[in-house]
């Protein structure tokens, strides 16, 4: 049964009483949902944060090698067609701190949001009130990702293109095309995530509220 089922059932009760409807059928079905969306939510933040903290690291690595590493060293790296310079080394470490506070973020805003729902009860209110709860989160994110997490990232990937194509001696049309891949990508990922907030987290917000009415107020 799902939760527009449990909803029917509700609302074809003629004044009979909200527990017509077993608590624990409706309380296990919350709590499928729940752990649903949570794994969902822990995979998402776990490969954005790895790939954001990967990237830093990496990123920073070869910074200090560009910054410290011998010239005649680096000289028999065949990638590397125009002389280094301490701006290169400067850039790249700038990209790789950029890269590590979105992993930081990421990290830090779902260890948060555990903390907060684990100090709800542990009943079907308190399961209904996480739910809430961590749908709100996702909706938080969803909006200030942008500010956080995107334009960190953008801001660092561009850094580190630049160097490399500069390294490189890439031509200028290289470069016009990877910036409007760059923009093209960030419109569409700011598109999705509006997108994902009108279609799936506002529906189960307003969902999930419909269920505490319900359990707040039988008669309604």
């Amino acid at each position: 049964m799902n939760f527009e089922e449990l909803k029917g059932v509700w609302d074809s009760q003629d004044k009979e009483p909200l527990y017509v409807v077993p608590q624990t059928a409706l309380h296990e079905l919350v709590r499928q949902r729940r752990d649903d969306e949570h794994r969902k939510t822990a995979v998402r933040h776990a490969i954005e944060t790895i790939v954001n903290a990967v990237a830093g690291v990496v990123t920073l690595v070869l910074a200090g090698c560009l910054a410290w590493g011998d010239p005649a060293w680096l000289a028999t790296f065949s990638w590397l067609k125009a002389p280094v310079s301490p701006w290169d080394a400067a850039a790249l470490f700038l990209a790789g701190v950029a890269w590590l506070f979105c992993a930081a973020y990421m990290w830090n805003a779902r260890r948060r949001q555990i903390q907060r729902e684990e100090n709800l009860a542990q009943s079907i209110r308190g399961d209904l009130e996480r739910a809430l709860a961590h749908v709100a989160f996702r909706i938080r994110i969803a909006r200030d990702i942008v500010w956080w997490g995107l334009i960190p990232a953008w801001f660092a990937a561009g850094l580190f293109v630049l160097v490399l194509f500069r390294l490189q001696q890439a031509p200028s049309w290289a470069y016009w095309v990877i910036a409007l891949l760059m923009v093209g990508t960030f419109v569409t990922i700011q598109w999705w995530q509006h997108y994902a907030i009108r279609k799936f987290y506002e529906p189960r917000r307003r969902e999930l509220e419909s269920l505490r009415a319900k359990l707040t107020n039988p008669e309604s």
